[in-house]
């Protein structure tokens, strides 16, 4: 059964939700018009090919509109993630080699600063705001080593972390985590002999080019790490949410009860107006249980207590976007799929709509203003 938000905490999510819904929809006479089509990216083909899908908006007075297409692109070499930049205008297209921006067209865009150091991009990750962009790069033979970007493509500063000693081959070792929060990252890794071990880098001064990586620290294993607005990172373990300490570790004391003491694999933190929705998932392939995808409004306490709702069951979950049109879209592995977040958060009625299927090895998704 999917569990109720209070009603004074939906009202505000449903006031903050209708305003990001119709942001850039009045113009300056005043005139109320639909929210315009939206463009969402997908990284599909195991991330080594690039398409696009354009939304009409669910409701509309002209006829239904066309059952929605992939459009290809053409192929990415590497693709690893993308992500939502210059308020909708682009993305960042991440790959092994590098990453780049891209405008709403997707063509082959304007690549990143080079970095002083053999590049292996795995993972990256945006701040809340989307001012920085970091990256990992974990070459066979070298050490970690982290980039964090401007988004204008100038590197902000670079960090090589001590030496990863990886765990023996086990099914459900904890995965390499990274986050940022202004010029602030985190890393989490796996620790020899089970947990997880978390490095955090850092400039000693502001502006210098290469930041200092803290001496790893043991801590639970952490499943993964979402950046939310105000600057606190939230850690997903096998025993609930927590809060990074400023040391970046997960403050033990403080598990987010909204999400209760059950295991979480993957966190988005996905921004509404002035604050922060944050996602969570559990991938039932790693540790058996449900595959609910589920929301919190990150109110750490009400009347009654906030909760985390239900907003659909997922298997192979991938990616997840709330874009400005008030939807919230969904990426498995094979299909992609829209949610009303509108009526979701007002009524805990997640009114789904498979935009597309039988999609390959689909990796990321974001969305664009065309």
């Amino acid at each position: 059964m999917t569990p109720a938000f209070s009603a004074s905490r939906a009202r505000f999510l449903f006031a903050a939700l209708l305003t990001a819904a119709t942001v850039s929809l009045t113009a300056c006479t005043g005139t109320e018009e639909r929210a315009p089509n939206l463009r969402l990216a997908v990284l599909t083909a195991g991330g080594e090919a690039l398409g696009y899908v354009d939304t009409a908006p669910p409701e509309s007075d002209a006829s239904p509109p066309a059952a929605p297409t992939l459009t290809p692109v053409g192929p990415v070499d590497g693709g690893r993630d993308l992500h939502t930049a210059d308020g909708g205008r682009s993305l960042l297209l991440t790959r092994r080699t590098g990453a780049e921006r891209r405008r709403a067209e997707l063509t082959p865009g304007t690549p990143f600063a080079g970095l002083p150091f053999p590049t292996c991009l795995t993972r990256s990750a945006v701040d809340a705001a989307r001012t920085r962009l970091l990256v990992l790069s974990e070459c066979s033979g070298d050490v970690q080593r982290l980039a964090l970007y401007r988004m204008d493509g100038t590197v902000v500063w670079t960090a090589t972390l001590g030496t990863a000693v990886p765990p023996l081959s086990t099914p459900d070792a904890p995965p390499v985590n990274i986050a940022v929060v202004g010029d602030v990252a985190v890393v989490s890794r796996p620790a020899l002999g089970g947990g997880s071990e978390v490095v955090r880098a850092a400039p000693r001064n502001v502006g210098d080019p290469v930041a200092v990586a803290s001496l790893p620290e043991r801590t639970v294993a952490v499943r993964d790490l979402a950046a939310l607005s105000g600057g606190t990172v939230y850690a997903a373990t096998d025993s609930g949410v927590y809060p990074l300490l400023d040391t970046g570790l997960p403050d033990l004391t403080r598990r987010v009860a909204a999400f209760g003491e059950r295991r979480l694999d993957r966190l988005w933190g996905e921004p509404l107006g002035a604050r922060t929705l944050l996602f969570g998932w559990h991938d039932p392939a790693l540790s058996g249980g449900d595959a609910y995808l589920r929301v919190w409004d990150g109110a750490a306490s009400g009347t009654p207590p906030s909760t985390a709702q239900n907003v659909a069951y997922v298997t192979d979950l991938r990616d997840v976007t709330l874009a400005p049109d008030g939807n919230l879209y969904v990426l498995s592995r094979t299909a992609l799929t829209r949610f009303d977040a509108v009526l979701g958060v007002q009524s805990g009625n997640w009114q789904a709509r498979t935009l597309l299927g039988s999609l390959n090895d689909a990796r990321a998704l974001a969305w664009l203003v065309p």
